[in-house]
């Protein structure tokens, strides 16, 4: 009597018996049908992310925040600074002394970028978002010498209706510096 395969249960047969050209043949029916089913699986998948990426409006189309500032913004060194934005552009959430408060569930690219001016010589550069409170992205720079820091973070984020998003600052180089190029932007994306 033959062995079978742990998985398949294929039949696997012994030395001492001969040839067997229909256990061949069972054997190639068995793996055919298994191939089958994973294709078919592979398709129900490909069927339903397509189907879910046809329903994502594109970034362009989406409900947004958008922030801006044109002036810059003192940040004073080893302290963590909110960030204030004078201009905005907002399709639906609300905004209040500069937190973001969702209004629809649903996942956010949530971004921000700042230029922190070339200023003193030392230390690092940080930009934070923060979610209810909590820092949920970090992005930290080096000074560079007379060019200053550009920093960028952006973060893909599930949110619920009532969940808080702002933004801060921070730099510990000893002196204040300015935080210029203020852009920050939260966009429903699914």
């Amino acid at each position: 009597m033959p062995d079978l395969t742990p998985n398949l249960q294929l039949e696997k047969p012994t030395q001492e018996e001969f040839y067997d050209v229909d256990v061949q043949n069972r054997n190639m029916d068995i793996i055919d049908q298994e191939i089958a089913k994973i294709t078919d699986e592979e398709t129900g998948v490909e069927a339903k992310l397509t189907t879910h990426l046809n329903q994502i409006s594109y970034i362009g189309k989406n409900k947004k925040v958008i922030l801006s500032s044109t002036a810059g913004q003192s940040i004073l060194p080893n302290n963590v600074t909110k960030v204030v934005f004078n201009t905005q552009s907002n399709d639906f959430n609300s905004i209040t002394n500069n937190v973001i408060t969702i209004s629809e569930e649903g996942y956010y690219d949530v971004s921000f970028s700042g230029y922190f001016n070339a200023g003193a010589v030392t230390g690092v550069r940080s930009l934070y978002i923060y979610k209810n409170e909590s820092v949920i992205g970090q992005v930290t720079g080096s000074w560079l010498q007379d060019i200053g820091t550009g920093l960028n973070i952006s973060k893909l984020v599930k949110l619920g209706i009532g969940d808080t998003i702002e933004f801060r600052a921070f730099q510990n180089s000893g002196n204040a510096i300015l935080l210029q190029q203020l852009e920050a932007s939260v966009v429903r994306v699914a």
